[in-house]
């Protein structure tokens, strides 16, 4: 079984190395790194080319500065193997990763494999485990995954690539959160997703990353909303997952976008009560116990 690793850098001289070397030892050896420097202004790349040199299955790619989504579009077009991992560049993988994946896909053949996680911040390792389960359908495998922390994130999944390149999945250039818009319709087409409960991706929270920047937050709401509004149809047109997986899935998008105006500022506050009023998110809660009913009723009234 033969892997591909797409690696988006940008502007992370001070990470990306540490992220790299973590593939590089891997006890598992059959795959290929694509490394997408996306118009990187610092000395990420000539890190990575030094790092590279004489490596033949680290192959460097460099484009003009288009974003996350552009850089793992770009790369998914350079792929060869069986199945498919991203790898963010500030983070970096556990040594038994890889083979601990290719013992659970080459039993299983699953369209998606759910990893688990190390949160690391200011030095601090922190197991977050996945929900464990075995070779599922997509309603089932769905509702337990919506249980645990970090559904959307690309780079907690394994993902057979051929059912990727059969539906053409791309990531939506120009906005941020593109996991959130992507990764759940990729789940509910999947026939088949299977569970590797063992923390083999260590992700680093880092003050001044895309996902901790205060700055962007209001981008960050906008885009939310966004995919809520483009997925919703989506959700309902797919005949692959149940109507009570489709009712989740919504909810699921719904508690993505309150969630995000706790972290937006005072002066946006009332312009995003009334988008998400327009938009009736509340609606879309799932009510099926005497807290989520209570939640949802708070949140109507708010909203």
């Amino acid at each position: 079984m033969k892997f591909s690793i797409i690696v988006p850098v940008y502007n992370v001289e001070d990470y990306v190395i540490k992220c790299l070397d973590s593939i590089y030892n891997q006890t598992y050896k059959n795959y290929e790194v694509i490394i997408v420097n996306d118009g990187s202004t610092d000395n990420s790349l000539a890190k990575v080319k030094e790092f590279c040199q004489k490596k033949k299955n680290f192959l460097v790619f460099n484009k003009t500065n288009g974003g996350l989504s552009d850089a793992r579009n770009y790369g998914l077009k350079k792929i060869s193997g069986d199945y498919l991992l991203f790898i963010d560049s500030d983070d970096y993988i556990e040594k038994d990763l890889l083979q601990k994946i290719n013992e659970v896909v080459r039993q299983d053949k699953p369209d998606v494999l759910r990893l688990a996680l190390n949160k690391i911040e200011d030095k601090e390792k922190v197991k977050i485990a996945s929900t464990p389960f075995r070779l599922k359908k997509a309603s089932e495998a769905i509702m337990t995954i919506l249980k645990d922390p970090f559904v959307e994130a690309a780079w907690l999944y394994c993902f057979k690539k051929e059912f990727w390149l059969k539906h053409d999945f791309k990531f939506a250039k120009g906005r941020l959160h593109e996991d959130f818009g992507l990764i759940p319709l990729v789940l509910m087409k999947a026939e088949t997703i299977s569970c590797l409960n063992f923390a083999g991706y260590n992700y680093v929270i880092r003050a001044n990353s895309l996902s901790t920047n205060k700055e962007k937050e209001w981008q960050k709401f906008i885009d939310y909303l966004y995919f809520f509004k483009n997925n919703l149809k989506k959700i309902d047109n797919c005949d692959n997952i149940n109507m009570q997986c489709k009712k989740y899935l919504k909810s699921y998008y719904a508690n993505g976008i309150l969630s995000k105006v706790k972290t937006l500022d005072k002066d946006k506050l009332g312009k995003a009560k009334r988008l998400i009023k327009e938009a009736k998110v509340s609606n879309f809660l799932v009510a099926d116990t005497l807290g989520r009913k209570l939640k949802k009723l708070m949140y109507k009234i708010k909203y």
